[in-house]
């Protein structure tokens, strides 16, 4: 693609056009943190105990001598804790008698629970405190005690949905367009979003975490190959640095909405609802011109790079134009006479792209060297998912209790991060950062071990945080 990249040093390779695109191409990385990180906060479990049994109108507060007392009698203590059991209660007695009682609220309550303190039963309601958050998909769906193990299976499979994503957005972004992908994807997203608001189950909850994952890395894939491609190769580093950027400004205004807004459905409503946005995307954006060439497009490619040069100011490069409406002309002419030949050879390479594709992977291993590099980033890739996203996902553990704090904490320093690679990467090369950066995450994480020994969460706080920087 070097006629590419002259082409685009004729129209510019940053002029005020590619700035406001890349504006518009990178807003999708907010969204895309938005709805994959907002599990930090819509999963967080809330404090709570079972609630008392045979009292409908029990809450985690309490509201009076009596209330106090039915907690007393009706939950065990917590050996480990010395609170009140969260998943047991005192099995209710046979000889409990029912009576009305007005409660401080007005409402009709038992007036005497007995309960049997030499047996215990699991829970079969729970009650939340609100002092913190009013509501979570934790306390709606009540994933506590056996249920537990839920939180970490939606985690699980939001990252198989990054998974799945990268394996179908990657090929359709080439075969159908980045434009497509991004719209697409994004209006997908929207309604998944929507759709969260009124689970009801856990399989409603684990299939939504994993498409709503797919969709998000469509929207951030799509957004950041169209910011690289219509730069000049002087300028990629930067715009792929800039989506990065959107990313942790995602994540900041998480915070800001989780903290204002306490209510996992309202918060979630808010966070989907600038998804409509996506709608003008199909007017105000561009197709990537690269693309547009590479599919024989070149009619399109030429409107956008004319609509580039005169954005731009720079002089239209009519000779590099001119080649690619005769490349179209020519194109046009030769459509007729290849119809029909296309349409006996179709059936030939749907046969034939399971075999090319086979042949294309094969490449990767075609040499020592090649084969080597290649497991070797995948290795890279493995360890900075298992780093990063286990760091993110369990931030609320960095200080206990500080949960806000801690996930801004993070998201300081992979900004920080972002900063740093965006100086460097041009000035050093990429691979002195690159090397520089694990080094520093590797020895942040085998660090984390001192807090176990010297009991210090700062330290701990410190060296969680030096992790994330360098992811």
């Amino acid at each position: 693609m070097t006629a590419y990249e002259d082409m685009l040093k004729s129209v510019g390779e940053f002029g005020l056009y590619q700035k406001v695109r890349i504006f518009l191409f990178c807003l999708p990385a907010i969204s895309a943190a938005l709805h994959n990180m907002s599990m930090v906060f819509n999963m967080e479990t809330p404090e709570f105990r079972c609630a008392v049994p045979g009292l409908p109108s029990d809450t985690y507060a309490v509201q009076s001598e009596h209330h106090a007392h039915l907690i007393n009698a009706s939950l065990p203590r917590d050996e480990k804790t010395g609170g009140y059991s969260r998943c047991y209660t005192y099995r209710p007695s046979a000889k409990n008698s029912l009576g009305p009682r007005s409660n401080r609220s007005g409402a009709n309550e038992t007036s005497q629970l007995i309960f049997d303190r030499n047996q215990t039963a699991p829970c079969e309601r729970w009650v939340y405190s609100k002092d913190v958050h009013e509501s979570t998909v934790t306390s709606h769906l009540n994933l506590v005690c056996e249920r537990d193990g839920v939180r970490t299976h939606q985690s699980m499979m939001m990252l198989m949905g990054l998974l799945v994503g990268s394996l179908i957005c990657t090929p359709l972004a080439d075969w159908i367009g980045r434009k497509k992908v991004l719209i697409v994807c994004g209006l997908l997203q929207m309604v998944l979003g929507f759709c969260f608001v009124f689970i009801t189950s856990v399989s409603w909850l684990l299939g939504l975490r994993f498409l709503i994952a797919i969709t998000g890395l469509g929207t951030f894939f799509a957004g950041f190959v169209l910011s690289t491609e219509i730069v000049g190769p002087s300028h990629r580093a930067m715009a792929g640095v800039c989506a990065m950027y959107f990313w942790a400004v995602g994540m900041f205004l998480l915070v800001f909405l989780f903290y204002f807004i306490r209510d996992w459905r309202i918060a979630q409503v808010t966070l989907t609802a600038p998804g409509l946005l996506y709608i003008s995307y199909w007017w105000i954006i561009p197709e990537s011109p690269r693309w547009l060439i590479l599919k024989g497009r070149h009619y399109e490619a030429d409107k956008v790079l004319r609509s580039m040069a005169t954005t731009n100011r720079r002089p239209v490069p009519e000779q590099m134009l001119n080649d690619l409406a005769t490349s179209a002309e020519t194109d046009v002419t030769k459509a007729s006479l290849r119809e029909e030949q296309q349409q006996q050879q179709q059936q030939q390479q749907r046969q034939q792209q399971g075999q090319n594709l086979r042949q294309q992977l094969w490449l990767l291993f075609s040499s020592p060297a090649l084969a080597g590099r290649f497991l070797n980033l995948c290795f890279n890739w493995l360890a900075i998912n298992v780093c990063y996203y286990g760091l993110t996902l369990n931030v609320g553990s960095l200080l206990e209790g500080e949960l806000y704090f801690n996930f801004t904490l993070l998201t300081i320093m992979e900004l920080a991060g972002f900063v740093v690679a965006h100086l460097l990467l041009d000035r050093l090369g990429r691979k002195p950062v690159y090397c520089c950066c694990m080094l520093l995450g590797g020895v942040a994480c085998l660090a984390t071990l001192g807090p176990v020994l010297t009991k210090s969460g700062v330290f701990h706080c410190f060296c969680k945080s030096l992790t994330s920087f360098s992811k």
